[in-house]
């Protein structure tokens, strides 16, 4: 996807301008990662506290638990039976809803890729052969 679109910016612009478009491109691509992963683990870690505290925070020692499976998933096992299948499910949880804010992130990314202006792609680098095409067309009546 990363070459796809790669070629369609540097083709949709002028050859002075391909640089920054290249630049530009990688920059909103890393950029786009780094919030993609903020916002899921943020999403994940506030789905989980709160389904943790939800299903086990009436029990005397909620917190201590808490803190101790969020810190390391091997302490599940070292809880009653009842206890491991309530965490796990809070776990279940909050992966649900990290899973469901990506969604949701997907489908506006492809809303607003439907929204994007479709430009003519130049088959040569200098362009002149398209543009005494596109010329001849307009002389001809023929919208380009």
């Amino acid at each position: 996807m990363l070459v796809v679109t790669l070629v369609a910016f540097t083709s949709a612009v002028e050859v002075a301008e391909q640089a920054l478009v290249t630049s530009l491109s990688y920059v909103f691509r890393s950029t786009g990662s780094v919030m993609g992963v903020a916002i899921g683990s943020a999403v994940y870690q506030f789905a989980l506290e709160r389904s943790l505290w939800s299903t086990i925070g009436s029990i005397d020692d909620a917190p201590d638990v808490i803190r101790s499976v969020k810190d390391s998933l091997k302490q599940i096992s070292t809880l009653p039976a009842q206890l491991q299948a309530d965490v796990r499910g809070s776990y279940m949880t909050a992966l649900r809803a990290a899973f469901l804010t990506t969604v949701a992130f997907a489908v506006l990314a492809v809303v607003s890729g439907l929204l994007v202006k479709e430009l003519k792609l130049h088959s040569t680098l200098t362009r002149e052969e398209d543009d005494a095409s596109a010329k001849a067309d307009r002389e001809d009546g023929i919208e380009t």
